[in-house]
Order: C-alpha cells, then structure tokens, then sequence
C-alpha cells in the first residue's frame, strides 16, 4: 500500500512541476549517480572480506548503474536541444532525433535487462557459498563468475536488441522521414512490459526472503563454528558481511519495480483506452518519467546501502571522508569489544587473539585478495 501511494504521489506531484525542471533534477540525479558509482567501483577493486566472484558481479553490477544513468543522462540533455517538435525543421534533424530514440531506448532495456540477471546471479553466488562452504573457499579463481557475467550481458543485450529489431520491423524508426515522438517499449509493447515487472516483483520478492534466510543461517553457522578451521570460519563471516547489505539493496530493487507496475498499469489502461498516439504520449509524459526513473531512484540508494552494511566498503569510506576532511586518515578506527578467541588455522595451529579480522587477514591475504 506505502508503494502505491508513494507511485501515485510521485506521478501526481510532478505534473505541478515544469517538464525543464524535471528533466534538470532527473539529470542531476544522475550525475550524482555516476560519481558515486566510480567510487564504488574504486573501492570494490580493493576491497577485504569478498570474494572474487561476489567482487567481479558487484562491479558489473555498478558499472551496468553507470552506463544506465549515462544514457539518461544523455537523453536528458537531448531534451534541452530539443523540447519542442518544431525545432526539428530539416530531414537530417529529424532522423538524427528518431536515431537517438533507438540508440537510447536499446541502451535503456539492455542495462535494465542485465541489472536484474546480475542480481539473480549474485543471490546464486551467496546461496553456492552457503551450501559449498568448504569448496567454495578452497576457490580463489574467478573464472566462473567470468564466465556468468559474460552470459548476462549476452542475454541482457541479446533480449534488447531482439525486441528492438521486431518493433523495427513494424515501424522503420531508423529511416522514418517524419519525426516519432517516442520509440519506447513501455509504448509499444505495455502488456510485455507490465508481465516481465510483476514476474520481476515475485522472483525478488522470493529471492530476497531466500537471502535472509541465508543470513541467518551463515550467520548461526559462523557463531557455531569456533573450533572449525580458520578458513571455513571466514568463509561464514564473509558471507554474513556482503548478505548484510545484499539484503537491503534487493528489497530497494524489489520496491522500484513495484512501483514501476504501478506506473505502467496506468499507462496501459490509458493506451488501450486512448490508442497510441502523439497525444496519448504528451499525456502520459510525466508518467514515462518516473517510470524510467525508478532505476535513478534505486542507484541512489545502492551506492550508500553497499557502504553503510559492508564493513570494509565503510572503513574505506571514512578514511576517505576523513582525508577529503583534512583530518589524519591513519587514525585507528573505533573496534567493537571482542573477547579473547581462539581458532584453528589451516595447518592445525591455534592461534589466539582478541581482534579476529587480523587473524583473517593475515593468514589469507594470499588468498582473498
């Protein structure tokens, strides 16, 4: 109910605000986007306590947000060339604006289509790791993830382009002499578009009761593990970290394309009453916008939840803050009180310590960097 009224409040809110105003705060959004996701990017290279498969998906993963907020971004800066059809006087105007449509709607589906199969994959990842504790932290390679990130974007791209080159098909938007208003699927195929959003809403809806669940298995597993080898106990721990901000990035995710349904469950019954054309489209201008907005609106908050609920991303963060602050970056951060443990390392050696991280990341340096 809270996401419904959140949809309707965002599509009823904007039509009191100017289309150049929307457009300029969509395109900040964006811009701010991007920064961030360098960053993240940045600091996922180099980060502790993930392994390098879960490492290589996060990084396609952001920089899948970068290309997406890229191309609204440019779309967005087109509107500012163009706002008004009668700009576009000549044929070369005209077919370079239906062009752009095409290149920027096939930019728009195909990043969509390979965020959501990369945050499958990444819940496949965690639930490997779960179930294969003991293999899965003998493996450093990431030549499996290699291979699965190449597959999603295969898809991701292959799925855009077929439906693009289909709609093509019914109208020649790339050699139309007359000006197309939009080329957009939501328009073309509403139906298509509404039934993949409510199966996306189900599937993470699932995975993300699955990845709880996940949790809190590794993490019971984690607290019982303290006389097991050092390298299955990490494994655990490194499993609790990334699901701790795995979990509040899918159920963001999951509540955007909620929203999304709503969006275009309106937009369809609007199509289906009104038929497709340039009016129709002036009318449900706003609309499209937060549409295509919602994946804006969820990298806003994926950047600040993968650094607020992953411990290592955080401290990377503050030492940052701090130097940017001008403050001294070496200054040790606050460690939670640990009480005095001992832990098998992988030749049978007890080793004793009150800081286990130090333990972790000594021995296994080697191996998970």
């Amino acid at each position: 109910m809270y996401v419904a009224i959140l949809a309707l409040d965002i599509q009823s809110d904007a039509t009191t605000i100017p289309p150049l105003k929307q457009i300029s705060c969509v395109s900040l959004l964006n811009v701010w986007n991007v920064m961030g996701l360098i960053y993240l990017v940045s600091r996922l290279r180099r980060t502790r306590l993930m392994h390098m498969n879960l490492k290589l998906m996060m990084i396609s993963l952001s920089v899948t947000l970068i290309f997406f907020n890229l191309a609204r971004l440019t779309k967005s800066s087109f509107f500012f060339i163009t706002r008004n059809e009668a700009d576009l006087q000549t044929l070369g105007q005209i077919q370079f604006a239906n062009r752009f449509c095409v290149v920027t709607r096939f930019a728009y589906d195909s990043t969509v289509n390979v965020l959501a199969l990369t945050l499958l994959g990444i819940i496949m990842e965690r639930t490997a790791a779960t179930t294969l504790v003991s293999i899965y932290e003998k493996n450093s390679s990431n030549s499996i993830s290699r291979i699965i990130v190449l597959i999603q974007w295969i898809i991701g791209l292959s799925a855009a382009f077929y439906f693009l080159a289909d709609d093509l098909n019914v109208v020649d938007y790339w050699n139309s002499k007359e000006f197309q208003v939009t080329c957009s699927l939501v328009y073309t195929r509403p139906t298509l578009v509404l039934i993949l959003f409510v199966l996306s809403v189900g599937l993470f809806a699932a995975f993300g009761i699955l990845s709880v669940i996940l949790y809190h298995v590794n993490l019971r597993h984690f607290l019982e593990a303290a006389t097991a080898h050092l390298a299955i106990r990490y494994q655990y721990k490194e499993n609790v970290t990334t699901l701790a901000f795995l979990v509040p990035t899918l159920a963001v995710f999951g509540l955007a394309n909620l929203a999304s349904v709503i969006l275009v469950v309106r937009m369809r019954q609007f199509i289906a009453a009104q038929g497709f054309t340039t009016d129709t489209v002036d009318q449900l201008w706003t609309t499209e916008k937060a549409y295509n907005a919602m994946i804006s609106i969820y990298t806003s908050f994926f950047v600040p939840l993968c650094i607020r609920f992953h411990r290592p991303l955080r401290d990377a963060f503050l030492v940052d803050f701090r130097r940017i602050c001008g403050t001294d970056a070496n200054v040790a951060l606050p460690d939670e009180k640990n009480p005095r443990i001992r832990l098998t390392d992988r030749d049978g050696k007890v080793v004793e310590a009150a800081n286990e991280g130090e333990i972790y990341f000594q021995k296994l340096h080697n191996t998970w960097k």
